[in-house]
């Protein structure tokens, strides 16, 4: 009979359990970033002082994505583009370019279901700061011209890049764990409020929690997992639906495991709005549960 490892995910903050092989090394470090607490946990075939410095190279590239792509900070590069991109093309740097072109090819793939630009209904709503930007601006990701590194706006839009930018520093933060212990690598997690990232993921458990706060075990159906609830925000959503221009009501909390985190993350507003029947989940190789 084969062994299973249960780690934990949750929302606020999110907190791993992990399970230690005989003879190998193992750590567990958590930093704030991403608007969130992340968590990192490796374990490998060598000194704790090697897995610490893959920690920080991990952490690191999550400090980077959180300064390009901070809707808080109105020096970070979201913040410009969404300030500049409507009056003339905005040069990014290669993780703001990388979650750009995946949050257009969603766009499109989902037939503008999945929407980055919902930015003001956001501010709107009280979900996100005030910025300088106006609040009346229509969402509408097709206005959005990526020409690789440059970005260009048509007419004025908010763009919010939070989720998925999310999903995505969880990827980075793992390549970056596996290019630093190759070999020695065990096992790893990152774990970002609830985008999630496991190295070897089979037979692993993740803790989600309902919307009634009742915590639900689910197995690793793929290397990455994102989830989305509305018991956090006091039965309110941070998902809309675009072409109704409404927030989502979420009664269940939705979970969607694929090899990407950052495609988990932007599938789970797709799963939220249509369901989880829609045939782009078998197009991303993605698995959708609610509970």
């Amino acid at each position: 009979m084969s062994s299973h490892h249960r780690w934990s995910q949750s929302f606020n903050p999110d907190l791993g359990i992990g399970f230690k092989k005989p003879g190998m090394n193992q750590i567990s470090r958590c930093q704030p970033g991403l608007g969130t607490l992340v968590e990192i946990n490796i374990q490998g075939d060598c000194d704790d002082a090697v897995l610490i410095e893959a920690s920080r190279h991990a952490f690191a590239v999550i400090s980077e994505v959180t300064q390009a792509m901070s809707f808080h900070d109105q020096s970070s590069e979201l913040s410009i583009i969404n300030q500049q991109a409507h009056h003339q093309p905005v040069k990014v740097g290669v993780h703001t370019a990388r979650v750009l072109h995946m949050a257009q090819q969603m766009y499109q793939d989902s037939a503008g279901v999945f929407d980055v630009s919902v930015g003001s209904w956001l501010v709107n709503d009280g979900l996100l700061p005030e910025t300088m930007v106006a609040l009346t601006n229509v969402p509408d990701l097709s206005q959005m011209k990526l020409n690789d590194r440059q970005v260009r706006f048509k007419r004025p839009l908010t763009l919010d890049l939070g989720g998925i930018a999310k999903g995505y520093a969880v990827d980075v933060a793992m390549d970056r764990i596996k290019a630093c212990l190759n070999q020695q690598l065990i096992q790893a997690s990152v774990n970002a409020g609830g985008d999630m990232k496991v190295y070897d993921w089979h037979n692993y458990e993740v803790l989600v929690p309902d919307v009634h706060k009742q915590v639900k075990s689910l197995y690793m159906k793929r290397s990455s997992v994102a989830s989305s609830s509305s018991y956090y925000l006091a039965g309110n959503s941070a998902i809309y639906d675009p072409k109704q221009g409404c927030q989502v009501e979420l009664g269940t909390t939705v979970s969607v495991f694929a090899d990407s985190c950052m495609v988990a993350d932007a599938l789970t507003k797709v799963a939220a709005v249509v369901g989880k029947t829609d045939p782009i989940f078998e197009r991303y190789e993605a698995e959708v549960m609610m509970v």
